[in-house]
């Protein structure tokens, strides 16, 4: 009787191996991939919307902490957009541009608080200055920071940055158009001054899903 119970259990636990386990095959191992929205991975500005400052002559203030309120865009009327990408150009110059900070908010309503910013300028690690005859670009998709794996000349060349990696531009995405961004640019060392003369913010946007509110919602549709 044993070795018929034996032989028995050596039987069943051999299918049990056979059997494949399609649960566990159709289960996904590892992490999610990413889904990676928003705009191209240069600056590349053919399919976004822009507000532009126009010429502006507005002095960076020496070592103050409080800085300078550059202006403030429109981002246009509200229309149940949201933003996927937001790109952000600085024509500027300064003559040592690792003491400054420029902050990037958006307001909605426009004189309300911020709902999000992005620092597209937080002590880069350079001592080289901004070239006021020319454009810096920031955009997260860009392929290197100013000032960083960029390189770091006596005189920073115009082109497509990365902003700081500690408060990127992605946090506006998917806030809404209808408000307002606002530029802040801070000098927090002493001996050098700057001058701003002219910004833009460019949008990338997406219409917003509808879904219907309740079951009523779609029994009308049928009637």
């Amino acid at each position: 009787m044993f070795r018929q119970r034996f032989l028995l259990w050596i039987m069943c636990f051999s299918l049990a191996l056979a059997v494949p386990s399609y649960g566990a095959e159709k289960r996904p191992t590892g992490n999610p991939p990413t889904v990676v929205e928003g705009g191209p991975s240069t600056c590349d500005l053919a399919v976004y919307k822009s507000e532009d400052s126009g010429p502006i002559a507005v002095a960076v203030p020496d070592n103050d902490p409080a800085g300078v309120d550059v202006g403030t865009l429109q981002s246009g009327a509200f229309d149940g957009t949201r933003f996927t990408d937001i790109i952000v150009d600085l024509r500027m110059s300064h003559t040592y541009v690792n003491d400054l900070v420029a902050t990037v908010t958006y307001h909605d309503p426009c004189d309300g608080p911020a709902l999000a910013f992005a620092d597209i300028l937080l002590f880069p690690p350079c001592e080289g200055d901004l070239d006021g005859t020319t454009t810096y670009f920031f955009s997260d998709g860009a392929a290197c920071g100013l000032g960083a794996s960029c390189g770091c000349p006596a005189t920073l060349p115009g082109g497509c940055y990365q902003p700081s990696i500690l408060n990127a531009l992605s946090g506006f995405d998917g806030l809404f158009k209808g408000g307002c961004w606002k530029l802040n640019i801070a000098d927090l060392a002493q001996l050098d001054l700057g001058l701003v003369t002219g910004w833009s913010v460019h949008m990338l946007q997406a219409p917003t899903s509808t879904h219907l509110s309740s079951w009523g919602s779609v029994k009308t549709l049928y009637r």
